[in-house]
């Protein structure tokens, strides 16, 4: 059951937080000197502000929290009160944790370190000092966290904060159980001993989860003795339980209790109790909907679903999918934070993934069952919807930003942007390949029956042996890969008879070009058109228009750093500027800032881009080559900015010479998402850097073809690629394959 592991790592920093800002304004209220007037109880004293913001913290208005903590920052030092000053900054510190804003968390606690507290107040300074090394396990370096916890540990048994010292323990514990260390069981025993000697108080029973949590992940991830964590997690958690009974609804108690039950549950589960399990869950469910806390709802309904979908009960399982991926919708932003505070960037990607991937997975299997066609289309068409949920998922998280909202806002629907062309969703899941293909209003299904772990071979054979331009060991892999994805629907399309074929792939499928699936006789190009879209819901299916595409030309054909000259780029733009018009920028009038002021001075449609440019699997890694040095993606970004809010917006930005640095899945975001980036109808690139006398000659063939009336984008590309393809010089599919075609087609 080691999935079960998402529903609870969602809680673990949060709970942390809420325990360390606890601390901090109690010990500021104790201890602060009667000199410090402006400390006095009041509306907007620091203190009392303070307060507010743990408030805000604890019902996770995180933002609220922290403008109210800035505020209780600036009077502490007007005031010249240390302990204040440093109070706040570790109450603010704690809310940018929570918000995911790391470093600017570590700068407000290394702020409170340089205040002179230790004389003061020990513990506060400890307190700060704990909080840092959870900062240090959020950047995902536990070294610097477990050796934080264990100083804090020490220094608070010397002088008898028995809850701090239990505190630091407790999260040096759980550096262990999350790095996969084995716990200790003399260590578990003497912080055991440190929480139970401690007055019961939320703070306590708090502990206890912790620990408790700790002993669920050992022996989920199989490390340590399985046998001696689950009774002995069991027992810290029924503790737990026993303290949260004796505490009234304001001490939180419900949240406590439920975090106590679902954890239960989880070891329940790992004992194949899954029954009693289930039961636990939906008492946490009962408890978390009286704190009204998003994530944990999250989190137990999640774990509901998973516990269902083990039982086989899938009609139950998809009902529980459907609550958590509500309450995902509803508070999307405080539940993705808390998981990348939890897991880190890519983690929490992964893991939210899963859940829609495993709710897309029960759907299929029920279509696939439905004896009325009415509730059979149901099933499809919410498969769908949330498959494109997934897609604007992904690219939101590549980019770490809200430009796949924003660019959602301006497109039309998915049936418009489906007109004239078959749209193929593949869904690559462990025992099968499910094929979900629109057809104008109509959904069909088709199971393929292949693995994952075969088709992810033949994927990585085709890549590798597309890029050998001596050789044709592609055609095999190629030719596997036609029958898995192509083959199956040819009825469909001999039926439908469309002018593209728009392929939405998922995964390791984002590496490789559709066009090069051969079917023994010939490659998918000379059958059909193609697009490929991250989703139908992110494609602005407007065409090109027949006049005014003001154009921008730009290139780099000289050797730049350590990237070398592409000679053929000033034939690419200077003929493209004879076929385009509009301005023209060629290698040392080609920088970062005349890029710009060019971009921001007009309304330009088309811009084409000839030189260096490389997606990475980080969106912050990826750049643009100008005269120069390297532009970010960022930076062209934000030139391109300007025309995102227009009526006219751009119609076709062309990368020529890109390339996705690494031939991974996550890197391929980059190609595929950079027209949603810059707010683009359409973008061009390559999936590997091609030949660069045979990219010049295919670009020139495409503009040649598009500045012909009723081509559309994809044609243009079709018709370029055959060109290619019948040139003996570049008849190997590793010159003209790469060019792929994103978002509109038309």
């Amino acid at each position: 059951m080691s999935d079960h592991r998402h529903a609870w790592m969602t809680l673990l920093v949060c709970c942390g937080c809420f325990l360390i800002i606890r601390n901090a304004t109690v010990l500021v209220a104790a201890e602060s000197r009667p000199e410090n007037a402006s400390t006095a109880a009041g509306q907007d004293s620091p203190v009392e502000l303070l307060r507010a913001a743990e408030h805000d913290f604890a019902r996770g208005g995180y933002q609220d929290g922290l403008s109210t903590a800035t505020r209780a920052l600036s009077l502490a030092e007007e005031a010249g009160a240390p302990l204040e000053t440093a109070a706040a900054l570790l109450v603010r510190a704690n809310l940018f944790l929570a918000l995911t804003e790391i470093d600017s968390a570590i700068t407000d606690l290394e702020r409170a370190l340089e205040l002179p507290l230790k004389a003061r107040s020990p513990s506060l300074e400890l307190a700060v000092r704990l909080n840092l090394g959870n900062a240090r396990l959020a950047q995902g370096n536990f070294a610097a966290a477990r050796s934080a916890y264990q100083d804090v540990y020490v220094e608070a048994l010397g002088f008898g904060d028995s809850e701090l010292a239990a505190r630091a323990a407790v999260n040096a514990i759980r550096v262990d159980a999350d790095s996969a260390t084995p716990l200790q069981h003399a260590q578990v025993t003497e912080v055991r001993g440190l929480i139970e000697a401690l007055s019961d108080s939320p703070s306590k029973a708090l502990l206890l989860v912790h620990l408790g949590v700790s002993h669920r992940r050992g022996a989920e991830s199989g490390v340590g003795n399985r046998m001696e964590l689950i009774p002995t997690g069991n027992a810290l958690l029924r503790a737990a339980l026993s303290v949260a009974d004796k505490m009234s609804a304001r001490d939180a108690s419900p949240r406590i209790r439920a975090q106590a039950l679902g954890h239960l549950a989880g070891f329940y589960a790992l004992e194949g109790r899954l029954e009693e399990a289930l039961k636990l869950t939906g008492r946490a469910l009962r408890q978390t909907s009286l704190g009204e806390v998003p994530g944990e709802l999250f989190a137990w309904h999640q774990q509901a679903a998973q516990l269902h979908q083990e039982r086989g009960d899938r009609q139950r399982a998809i009902e529980a999918y459907e609550a958590a991926l509500g309450v995902l919708e509803a508070n999307r932003g405080a539940i993705s934070r808390a998981l990348t505070v939890a897991y880190g960037k890519e983690r929490s990607v992964s893991e939210l993934n899963s859940l829609y991937r495993n709710y897309v997975d029960l759907l299929l299997r029920r279509a696939r069952e439905q004896g009325n066609a009415a509730d059979r289309t149901r099933d499809l068409t919410r498969a769908q919807a949330t498959l494109e949920q997934l897609k604007g998922d992904e690219l939101r998280d590549y980019f770490e930003d809200d430009c796949v909202t924003r660019y959602q806002e301006k497109v039309t629907s998915v049936q418009s942007a489906a007109k004239n062309a078959v749209v193929i969703y593949p869904f690559v899941l462990e025992d099968r390949l499910e094929l979900l293909v629109s057809v104008g209003d109509e959904l069909e299904q088709i199971v393929v029956d292949v693995s994952r772990s075969d088709l992810h071979k033949a994927v990585k054979q085709l890549r590798i042996r597309i890029e050998d331009r001596t050789s044709r060991a592609y055609l095999r892999p190629s030719r596997q890969l036609y029958n898995w994805l192509v083959r199956p629907i040819e009825k469909i399309l001999d039926r439908a008879d469309p002018k593209t074929l728009v392929f939405i792939p998922d995964g390791v499928l984002r590496t490789i070009p559709m066009a090069v699936l051969h079917d023994g006789e010939r490659f998918l190009i000379e059958r059909i058109a193609l697009g490929l879209t991250p989703g139908l819901e992110l494609t602005d299916p407007t065409p090109l228009p027949e006049k005014n595409r003001l154009s921008l030309v730009a290139g780099l054909s000289e050797a730049v750093g350590d990237f070398v000259a592409l000679p053929s780029v000033e034939r690419e733009v200077t003929e493209l500027h004879q076929i385009l018009g509009g301005d023209r920028l060629l290698d040392e009038f080609f920088s970062q800032r005349a890029l710009t002021d060019h971009i921001q001075a007009k309304n330009f449609r088309l811009i084409h881009i000839a030189s260096h440019a490389q997606f990475e699997s980080s969106a912050a890694g990826g750049f643009l080559l100008t005269h120069d040095g390297k532009m970010s993606f960022d930076a062209l970004s934000d030139a391109l900015a300007s025309t995102l809010h227009r009526d006219d917006p751009l119609d076709l930005i062309v990368l020529s010479a890109c390339e996705t640095a690494d031939g991974g899945a996550r890197a391929a975001l980059g190609l595929s998402g950079v027209a949603v980036k810059a707010g683009a109808r359409s973008a061009l690139g390559t999936l590997w850097r091609v030949d660069d006398e045979a990219t010049s000659d295919f670009m020139i063939r495409f503009h040649t073809a598009l500045a012909e009336p009723q081509t559309s984008r994809a044609r243009a590309v079709q018709i370029a690629q055959q060109a290619l393809m019948n040139d003996p010089r570049f008849a190997h599919p590793y010159y003209w394959s790469a060019f792929l075609l994103i978002n509109s087609w038309l």
